[in-house]
């Protein structure tokens, strides 16, 4: 499965990207855990997951995870 991540204000670091890859491996509740995990979580709808920052999207780096 292919997750794009949206996250404003600056790209995702190397141990964001390794915590959304465990939860999608470990969770039975992804959304839930994402929420938990992520200060800025916005949604995910099964293929995009939206993470906002103080500086809102204006600054937004989209990237693709494979999961």
């Amino acid at each position: 499965m292919i997750i794009t991540v949206i996250k404003g204000g600056k790209p995702l670091t190397e141990t964001e990207r390794n915590k959304i890859r465990a939860i999608f491996q470990e969770s039975s509740c992804p959304n839930e855990s994402l929420k938990n995990s992520f200060e800025g979580f916005v949604s995910f709808d099964g293929h995009v997951l939206h993470i906002d920052s103080h500086e809102g999207d204006r600054y937004a780096y989209p990237e693709d995870l494979s999961i």
